[in-house]
């Protein structure tokens, strides 16, 4: 499934260099994990990092960097989009995965985003 236009928050996308656990933990606070021989393994059940289309976005609080992708951008082979409830969708796994691999699929995806500042008094 791929939207017109979709938007993510910055924060909730993986910088580049980014290594410690602590930053690992942050991006995958929201998702069902679970450890298999002390491997954080995240669960394909659809939940993932918000996304927004562009009218969500334009009506959200939300202000700051925000990540735009041109339309028919796909995710990479592994993650889908998930839509759970009208104008709300996920990027989230297809399968379980180890955390790591969540990551890097979501650093292989962030490569096709342009970065750009939403203001409060300013639709993107």
């Amino acid at each position: 499934m791929s939207l017109r236009e979709i938007y993510i928050d910055s924060n909730s996308l993986p910088k580049f260099g980014y290594s410690r656990e602590e930053d690992v933990n942050m991006l995958t606070s929201n998702l069902d994990t679970t450890f298999l021989n002390n491997i954080s393994i995240v669960i394909a059940n659809g939940k993932g990092i918000r996304i927004f289309d562009q009218e969500s976005i334009n009506q959200s609080t939300l202000i700051g960097w925000v990540c735009r992708f041109p339309a028919g951008t796909t995710p990479p082979n592994g993650l889908r989009i998930t839509e759970q409830g009208p104008g709300q969708y996920y990027i989230s796994p297809e399968r379980n995965m180890t955390a790591t691999r969540f990551i890097e699929l979501l650093k292989e995806m962030s490569l096709k985003a342009i970065t750009l500042f939403k203001r409060a008094d300013k639709a993107i």
